[in-house]
């Protein structure tokens, strides 16, 4: 999924957001959308080393979603999935932590 919204143009993810399973046949997806097998491997070492939560990988999800909603035209290159895969998880992780919610200043 995140190669999906990461390298996808933005009129697909717009239709396919609009039209959910009524969408019908599209058009071949990009051919970084289908994610490779080392990328896979990757993203479930991650996710199982760090223990991160479903939330927390869905969070990031959202968060490569936001970012291609906010820069439509935005391109992802070859290769950039790893890292923006990273960050998000990064953010998510940090986002949902009770630490990360806590200013590191006293008044």
């Amino acid at each position: 999924m995140a190669c999906f919204l990461w390298f996808e143009p933005w009129n697909v993810l717009e239709y396919v957001e609009t039209y959910g399973e009524q969408a019908g046949h599209l058009q071949p997806l990009a051919d970084n959308s289908i994610p490779s097998t080392e990328f896979v491997e990757f993203c479930t070492q991650v996710i199982r080393t760090t223990a991160v939560s479903k939330e927390v990988a869905l969070l990031a999800l959202l968060f490569i979603h936001r970012l291609r909603q906010k820069v439509p035209d935005v391109q992802g290159k070859s290769g950039s999935q790893w890292r923006i895969f990273t960050i998000a998880l990064m953010l998510g992780n940090k986002s949902t932590s009770p630490l990360g919610n806590e200013s590191n200043c006293s008044s």
